[in-house]
């Protein structure tokens, strides 16, 4: 295990890292003793000695007008731990409230056609959040493939599904037989862990290639909708807020969806009108 790289992934710059794995391995020594191990200027040394302090990750004792310094126990880590929680916990807090305001700012006015573009993976993945956090309480209906969790990467998509769950969103989706799974019943499919999503949240058809073959992945939620692109050059996303168009593109998917063909459990429940 790489010791240094691991006191960095708990905030450590890279040379406080050194100087605490320096008095960890010495022992209670001077700011001068200590320099002569690690490579670092006094002065400097005397500066991230004293970080540490304030992070409760050093400790001193003063001997004749000497200070002395020792690595504090390592279990104070898990109160650096606490402190990152509570912090995480904070800015979830503020960012509710923040694409809350956002989401009450920049929709546009009632009745209002509004367009967006979005480009690149991160432009993708930012379609994804507002797509959980706009459909919160009601469906997603879905004419899709599986390029979007296979370029976004599995760890982004089940947190897509956490969030989905959060939210009490229910997923309809038609998927080509090219990307199709049947969802045994005693076990998991390979593009997801989350047994919660799939009993609660998901249920989906194969759509037939004579009615259509999805290339890209649409998506209409409330009054939007959504075109994500995968090409290799051009990873791109249109989402388009009308409430005519969301209506008309619902109705085309319901229709879709009774001519689909069931393939499991999954896909036999059908949301009620």
């Amino acid at each position: 295990m790489d010791i240094q790289h691991t006191l960095m992934e708990f905030g450590l710059e890279e040379k406080e890292a050194q100087v605490y794995l320096g008095l960890s391995t010495h022992g209670v020594a001077t700011a001068l003793e200590l320099s002569r191990h690690i490579p670092i200027k006094r002065a400097t040394l005397y500066r991230i000695l004293e970080s540490l302090k304030q992070k409760g990750l050093v400790e001193t004792q003063i001997d004749d007008k000497t200070t002395y310094y020792t690595a504090s126990d390592p279990r104070q880590f898990e109160l650096l731990i606490l402190e990152q929680e509570k912090k995480v916990k904070s800015l979830r807090t503020s960012l509710h409230e923040l694409t809350t305001h956002i989401h009450q700012s920049s929709r546009g006015k009632s009745g209002e056609t509004t367009v967006r573009f979005f480009r690149g993976l991160r432009g993708l993945k930012q379609m994804e959040w507002r797509m959980c956090e706009y459909a919160k309480n009601n469906d997603l209906l879905i004419i899709g493939t599986s390029q979007w969790y296979e370029i976004l990467g599995s760890d982004f998509a089940e947190s897509i599904r956490d969030a989905m769950i959060h939210n009490n969103i229910v997923v309809y989706e038609l998927i080509r037989n090219s990307d199709l799974e049947k969802i045994p019943t005693k076990s998991m499919p390979t593009w997801t862990k989350n047994s919660e999503y799939i009993l609660h949240h998901f249920r989906h058809r194969e759509l037939p290639k004579h009615i259509l073959t999805p290339m890209q992945d649409f998506y209409v939620y409330n009054d939007t909708i959504q075109f994500h692109g995968y090409r290799e050059n051009d990873i791109m996303g249109i989402e388009i807020q009308s409430r005519d168009f969301a209506l008309m593109f619902k109705q085309i998917f319901w229709n879709y969806w009774k001519q689909a063909k069931i393939i499991d459990h999954f896909g036999s429940q059908i949301k009620k009108s």
